[in-house]
């Protein structure tokens, strides 16, 4: 029988692998873009990850077929189809650790939603927090630059997309954590295959190989994060979300010949020291997964 410290450990690198996934997702959507529309890569990269769901179904169980709360899971659907298309925009203009810096703003954001709209309270030291991330995010634009770009909106209308997305997992988070990833993606889905008449774009077979794979390691990705979940506490497992930084820093260097500057840098780290002493302050009891 493991020691809880020995599972919090298997957890921390079940979520460190999670981020890995996510990584070579987004580093595949920006290889994309490139050449390609984003309604139509948006569109097949929600389907691979519903059809590679409903796959796993005999191995997952029936469990993640019930759908409990619709009105939920379609608000999380339609977060889920404007935080693919936003990060996908993103990427086309920006260097991935840019985009991540300035997006993992979301649980900042979702922190004061979740107290203006849920009754949460919110003590001084999250206060704090969530200034400081801030605080990171502008260091991350960098305002003052050059080639200062209306483009940057793009990653902050993801975080706001990202930050509904947290609430909405807030509000049903007593629904099975697979089938609500099942049920918001098929809505997704179903949402963006209903415009594929006017978004539709032939894609050559190399790009719905990689796609697939995207489809898969989106979903090895979600099962590592519910598992991580299982073990060990969020105040454990959620700071690790932020190694994604350190990922996306090799992607966009080795891949893409991206370097980041020294602004983004030290704002990415003010993030995720916000979002690692947010989680820590708020939930250091919890057990409950993040979307």
């Amino acid at each position: 029988m493991s020691t809880p410290r020995q599972q919090a450990v298997v957890a921390a690198l079940l979520m460190c692998g999670t981020t890995i996934c996510f990584t070579v997702v987004d580093s595949i959507l920006k290889a994309l873009v490139v050449e390609h529309g984003v309604p139509m890569l948006v569109t097949v990269r929600l389907g691979m990850q519903m059809v590679l769901m409903l796959a796993l179904t005999p191995w997952l169980g029936r469990r993640i077929l019930r759908l409990q709360l619709p009105a939920v899971q379609l608000g999380r659907g339609l977060a889920m189809i404007a935080g693919s298309a936003l990060v996908t925009i993103s990427l086309r203009y920006l260097p991935i650790t840019q985009t991540y810096a300035i997006g993992f703003s979301a649980p900042l954001i979702a922190t004061l939603v979740a107290v203006a709209i849920l009754g949460e309270r919110l003590n001084w030291r999250q206060a704090v927090c969530i200034l400081a991330g801030f605080a990171g995010v502008v260091l991350a634009l960098d305002p003052g630059a050059p080639d200062f770009s209306p483009v940057l909106l793009f990653p902050l209308a993801l975080a706001a997309s990202n930050a509904s997305l947290h609430v909405l997992t807030r509000i049903g988070r007593a629904e099975d954590p697979l089938a609500a990833t099942m049920w918001s993606a098929a809505f997704a889905f179903a949402i963006a295959a209903c415009c594929l008449p006017w978004t539709y774009r032939p894609l050559p077979l190399s790009a719905w190989a990689l796609l697939f794979a995207g489809g898969i390691c989106v979903t090895i990705g979600q099962l590592l994060m519910v598992e991580a979940f299982r073990r060990a506490p969020t105040a454990v497992v959620s700071p690790m979300v932020y190694t994604q930084f350190v990922w996306s820093a090799i992607s966009g260097i080795v891949v893409f010949g991206e370097t980041p500057g020294a602004g983004v840098v030290l704002g990415a780290g003010a993030v995720a020291l916000s979002g690692v002493a947010l989680v820590r302050w708020a939930t250091p009891n919890s057990s409950s997964p993040p979307p």
